[in-house]
C-alpha cells in the first residue's frame, strides 16, 4: 500500500512538472508570436517613457493564471485600440514572484481612466498605475 501511494505521488509530481513545462513553452511561444508581452523590471527600460501610465488588472502567483487573463483581455471590445494586455514579473523577496497583469500604456492619467471606463463596461477593471515606478 505504501509503495502504491509513493508511486502515485511520483506520477502526480511528474505530471505537475510536465504541466509547468508546457505552460512555460506556451508563454515563450506567445511572446515569440505576438511580440514581447512579458517584462521584468530590468526589461521595462526598453519601453518608451512617453506613455508612463497603465492599468493594473490583477496579480497572480502563477504565470499560467496571468496568461489566461491576458488572453481573455485581448478579446475585450471598446477599449483603446492601442491598449493591449501585458505581464510584469515582479520578485517580492520572501513573498516570491508575482505576475502582474497590466493593460495598455497611456500618456496621461485621464487617458488611462477613460480606458478603465471601457474595461468596466466590458466586465473588468483596473487601477491606474505609473508603470515607470517598477523600472530599474
Amino acid at each position: 500500500a505504501q509503495a502504491k501511494a509513493q508511486a502515485e505521488a511520483e506520477a502526480q509530481a511528474k505530471a505537475q512538472a510536465q504541466s509547468k513545462a508546457k505552460a512555460k513553452a506556451k508563454a515563450k511561444a506567445t511572446s515569440a508570436s505576438n511580440g514581447l508581452t512579458r517584462y521584468t523590471p530590468s526589461t521595462l527600460s526598453e519601453l518608451s517613457k512617453s506613455a508612463p501610465y497603465t492599468l493594473q488588472i490583477a496579480s497572480f502567483k502563477l504565470l499560467s493564471d496571468a496568461n489566461t487573463l491576458v488572453e481573455r483581455l485581448k478579446g475585450l471590445e471598446g477599449a483603446s485600440a492601442d491598449a493591449t494586455p501585458w505581464i510584469l514579473e515582479i520578485d517580492l523577496g520572501r513573498k516570491g514572484v508575482r505576475y502582474r497583469v497590466l493593460f495598455g500604456r497611456f500618456a496621461s492619467k485621464s487617458d488611462a481612466r477613460e480606458a478603465n471606463k471601457a474595461l468596466k463596461r466590458a466586465g473588468s477593471k483596473g487601477l491606474v498605475r505609473p508603470w515607470t515606478r517598477w523600472a530599474r
